[in-house]
């Protein structure tokens, strides 16, 4: 019975977990694309030459282009980012509760191992997006709200991690 409490535990900590980081997430996204649409107003609105900005107009035009693009390919492909931080989620619950339950390991051993494995894990995601966080204009900011997605999934799964091994097993 224990085993089954958990596990509905698991599941509705993960739903809820991943709930928040979209949320936050996606308040972050859409301060941002604001910000964007007004500067591209205020250019446009202003008749203000791109170059008395400081602006390579290609640059700039190629940052339109990047970030219209992001923009479809968060229509057509969000399921995939869902499905990698759920993955995200499970690994790093099923890794907490793995460590927490090996004895034979120092607890400063254990957080080793856990702090390597998760700058692996945020080393993969930022190598697998390089492209999308090079640009001039939105390149910092993506990069900021992809780290904190990050980060909550990571902490929140610990978190979930730590409560299920103590609590059930």
């Amino acid at each position: 019975m224990k085993l089954f409490y958990s596990i509905i535990i698991l599941i509705l900590s993960t739903i809820g977990l991943q709930k928040l980081v979209a949320c936050v997430v996606g308040r972050l996204n859409k301060k941002i694309k604001g910000s964007f649409k007004r500067l591209k107003k205020y250019i446009s609105d202003s008749k203000t030459n791109i170059e008395e900005l400081k602006i390579s107009g290609e640059k700039f035009k190629e940052e339109i282009g990047n970030f219209l693009l992001l923009e479809k390919k968060k229509e057509e492909l969000g399921i995939i980012t869902c499905i990698i931080g759920w993955l995200e989620i499970l690994l790093f619950v099923f890794l907490t509760i793995a460590l927490v339950k090996i004895d034979n390991i120092l607890f400063v051993e254990k957080f080793k191992i856990l702090s390597t494995i998760i700058m692996g894990w945020i080393a993969l995601k930022i190598f697998g997006n390089y492209y999308q966080w090079s640009g001039t204009i939105l390149g910092r900011s993506t990069f900021y709200i992809f780290l904190i997605g990050t980060i909550i999934n990571i902490l929140g799964a610990i978190l979930i991690g730590f409560s299920v091994a103590y609590s059930f097993f």
